[in-house]
């Protein structure tokens, strides 16, 4: 979510719906995990994931569709770079064997809580700060410079279009 914000921003993309998409497969997939039922990143957290919610919002509108993949993209990348499990990009097409967790089905709010302790560490929430940082940053140049050319373009369409056309002489 923390660089997904900034480039929605910068690239003028819907921001709700980029920022629940960047969510989403945690949501999903830590949801079905605190219920014991399956790895905590696991269906959600794949290609064909992606490219469903992706398609459902282009469908929707071309905009919603380009925001969806934002947030769902940023999120496997961040996941897959944090070191941690790897993200199962080609599940169901391709098996994956998955860490085992010590989970309790039907004990859904001591899942809950133990996924969040486990996720919620200094060292987490550091790392999570340096990248919104250098993204945003990031985020920010590229947006000042799109601006920048954009504002040159409309100069530059300005003189053009206030020339008078060159005046024929009498023959």
């Amino acid at each position: 979510m923390g660089i997904a914000a900034p480039i929605a921003s910068a690239l003028r993309l819907n921001l709700p719906i980029v920022l629940v998409c960047a969510l989403l497969p945690d949501i999903i997939d830590k949801g079905l995990w605190a219920l014991g039922m399956g790895p905590s990143r696991y269906v959600a957290h794949t290609l064909l994931f992606l490219f469903l919610v992706s398609l459902v919002f282009f469908l929707w509108k071309r905009s919603y569709g380009l925001s969806a993949f934002l947030g769902l993209a940023s999120h496997l990348l961040l996941d897959q770079l944090d070191g941690g499990t790897s993200v199962p990009w080609l599940y169901p097409f391709i098996s994956y064997s998955f860490p085992e967790h010590e989970v309790a089905p039907g004990r859904f709010f001591s899942n809950l809580f133990a996924a969040l302790e486990y996720n919620f560490t200094p060292s987490n929430l550091i790392k999570e700060l340096v990248w919104i940082i250098a993204v945003s940053v990031f985020a920010l140049l590229a947006q000042r410079l799109f601006l920048r050319f954009k504002k040159r373009d409309r100069k530059a369409e300005q003189v053009v279009t206030t020339r008078e056309p060159p005046r024929r002489g009498k023959s």
